[in-house]
């Protein structure tokens, strides 16, 4: 029993570090997204 508690918090380390990776790429694609119209914004006419 000791050694499957040992295993199952070592999966949720894991599962953490993977979603804080993954959150923080997630970040960085939302920023991206956000400052893609910057770029468009000047190309189009104004209205």
């Amino acid at each position: 029993m000791k050694m499957m508690k040992s295993t199952f918090f070592e999966f949720i380390v894991a599962l953490l570090d993977y979603y804080c990776v993954s959150l923080l790429s997630f970040k960085e694609d939302i920023f991206k997204i956000s400052s893609f119209p910057l770029f468009i914004k000047p190309l189009s006419p104004n209205q």
